[in-house]
């Protein structure tokens, strides 16, 4: 599989083509690295579908999803031992205070501290910025998955499996930063591959429900909406590639796929 953010697919019968586009869900200079082609190709299309259906009025309510059980707090899950040097280590490496956090999952908490690592460089994360830009062209908006979806992962990530990423943030912070950066580099030099690797690594247990099962369902969902006029979808790019991945699914139900480096 090549390298490369942008994707051509080709309908078996039909020959209609849609684009698919691998993202990042943060708002530094990395993720938009390749947004110009990315709008060339999306503000030709009629249907823009974002991995989430950003409209989809569960997401409303989906905060609650990301507190720790009724309670419980980042205190009682680690002790407070351990809490007290997680806060002093994140607190001087990150400028993150995990004091004001203790009521969310340590999941979440590891994302905040990994965004806060990829400095901000736009005012919209580039799914919101893609899915604002197809909304202004009049595009019908739809999703991959729906907020039901994420309530089903999220509840379905058990604390003791979530408490190695908060704690990872700490245990060599050297280590974790270059683990952020290196995930940021491979996305700005589309090594969709390395991407794809890297995350899987580092999902470990969590690679069937994070990965390999939304691929599938992902996958099964962009067959649908690829039955009707010219698409563009956005993605996390960690998605696309490998065995498993959405392109390669695409490929076995005979859509023809051609990386896209310009503008035509």
């Amino acid at each position: 599989m090549k390298n490369s953010l942008l994707w051509q697919l080709e309908h078996p019968l039909t020959k209609e083509v849609h684009y698919i586009y691998g993202t990042m869900h943060v708002r530094n200079e990395s993720a938009y690295a390749h947004i110009d082609i990315a709008c060339h190709y999306l503000d030709k299309v009629g249907i823009y579908t974002g991995e989430m259906d950003l409209a989809d009025p569960v997401l409303v309510g989906l905060e609650q999803y990301f507190l720790m059980p009724t309670g419980m707090t980042l205190v009682t899950l680690y002790g407070k031992r351990k809490y007290n040097r997680l806060r002093k280590i994140i607190k001087k490496a990150y400028n993150v205070n995990i004091d004001g956090l203790v009521d969310y999952k340590p999941m979440i908490v590891a994302n905040i501290i990994a965004e806060k690592l990829l400095t901000a460089k736009h005012s919209l994360s580039l799914d919101h910025y893609l899915w604002q830009r197809a909304s202004e062209n009049e595009a019908v908006l739809l999703g991959l998955e729906s907020g039901i979806d994420q309530i089903y992962i999220l509840n379905k990530i058990s604390l003791n499996l979530q408490k190695p990423m908060l704690a990872a943030t700490a245990k060599n912070v050297s280590r974790y930063r270059r683990k952020v950066f290196k995930l940021s580099n491979l996305y700005a030099d589309q090594e969709i591959t390395q991407l794809y690797k890297s995350t899987r690594k580092s999902l470990g247990k969590l690679r069937k429900l994070l990965l390999y099962t939304r691929n599938n369902k992902m996958a099964d969902r962009l067959l649908e909406i690829t039955q009707a006029e010219p698409s563009f979808t956005a993605v996390g790019a960690a998605h696309l590639g490998g065995k498993f991945g959405i392109l390669r699914l695409m490929k076995k139900s005979g859509y023809k796929l051609k990386p896209l480096s310009h503008k035509s």
